[in-house]
């Protein structure tokens, strides 16, 4: 009995001598595979990486009109995402999550575009702009809000963003087809792409021909309109079945829509949105019942504003700053700023007594 007992003990630490020679020879095999690798590899492996995070796809959806990357845009959200992905505490002995906590104080994320222009060596304006265009995109909103510090101080237009999850979802797990605006563009299926200077691909080799170069020359498109792009091809086949004036009103109509349409939801080809859906809301009267006026009104009120700020446009007094585009003319003054867009029906209204509050009307 005590033999037979002995005897299964004694095969019992024999399997796990075995089991342990094992476990040795693998973790000895991991480290011999481990010393294998390049140097550069293994030193990099001892560092502790973390910080903001790009997914390749974005690289893919957030470009310019001609189809370059746009990174100022690509860097400043991978910032802002950076802010809203929460932090978590774990138990220093269990290891476990206890907390789920999130990095800023308030419901959104304020930052200020001057820290953020310091922070990645830009300009105030190039962050300006690069938030308008991600915000056009639908996947953040700008907020400028009132806050009170506890000393009672009151800081006007402080900037607030948000965030839209379903939207950064998109871009980060869609794939998009290779961009392409006709000539201008640039394939992402391909590595080869064009200077901000050119406006077509080049190659060193001989194979593109002078025919082929012809071609390329007739698919680049023209700006038919603000936002509008088609190629003599598409145009004179537009004309040609509807006439030169009735195409430029599809024109018209398809700018004030892009213009008023988060960049996202556009289509690569105006020429087939024009046939497509323009076309029917011409049929269907729709497009006489809105009375085109958007466009106009913009240009006029941008017009008034140019004429009532004068030579204050040149050299605004008191250290303001006034910076003026085609939607919108913006007054900042440090930390404050007041945007107009153009297209607002009650912009005359707003920026006479913008004006009036400064004292130059």
């Amino acid at each position: 009995m005590f033999l037979s007992f002995l005897t299964k003990e004694i095969n019992t630490i024999n399997q796990v001598v075995v089991l342990g020679q094992l476990t040795f020879k693998l973790e000895t095999s991991k480290l011999n595979s481990f010393s294998s690798l390049p140097l550069e590899v293994q030193e990099i492996s001892k560092l502790h990486l973390e910080g903001n995070v790009t997914p390749h796809n974005w690289y893919s959806h957030i470009r310019f009109e001609n189809g370059k990357v746009d990174l100022v845009s690509i860097t400043l959200l991978s910032e802002i995402v950076y802010w809203y992905r929460p932090q978590y505490i774990k138990d220093e002995t269990t290891g476990r999550v206890i907390e789920i906590k999130k990095k800023f104080k308030g419901d959104a994320l304020q930052k200020n575009k001057k820290a953020l222009a310091d922070q990645f060596g830009l300009t105030e304006r190039q962050v300006k702009d690069s938030l308008v265009r991600l915000e056009d995109m639908g996947l953040i909103t700008r907020e400028y809000r009132v806050v009170i510090l506890s000393d009672g101080t009151k800081l006007g237009n402080v900037l607030f963003i948000k965030i839209h999850p379903q939207k950064i979802e998109e871009i980060t797990f869609n794939e998009r087809q290779p961009y392409d605006v006709g000539g201008g563009g640039y394939d992402v299926s391909t590595s080869e792409g064009h200077t901000l200077e050119r406006q077509t691909n080049t190659k060193t080799t001989s194979e593109i021909t002078k025919k082929e170069k012809n071609i390329k020359k007739e698919e680049r498109k023209t700006e038919r309109a603000i936002h509008v792009f088609t190629t003599p091809k598409e145009h004179d086949s537009l004309v040609q079945e509807f006439g030169e004036s009735v195409v430029k009103d599809f024109y018209q109509h398809l700018s004030e829509w892009k213009q008023d349409t988060p960049r996202s939801k556009w289509k690569l080809n105006d020429s087939r949105s024009i046939r497509r859906w323009v076309v029917k809301a011409f049929q269907d009267n729709k497009f006489k019942s809105q009375k085109i006026t958007p466009h106009k009104s913009s240009l006029s009120n941008k017009e008034i504003a140019i004429q009532k700020l004068g030579k204050n446009l040149r050299s605004p007094p008191n250290g303001w700053s006034i910076h003026l585009s085609e939607t919108y003319i913006e007054f900042s003054l440090g930390q404050s700023e007041k945007t107009f867009k153009f297209d607002d029906p009650e912009f005359s209204e707003k920026f006479d007594s913008h004006l009036k509050r400064l004292g130059w009307l």
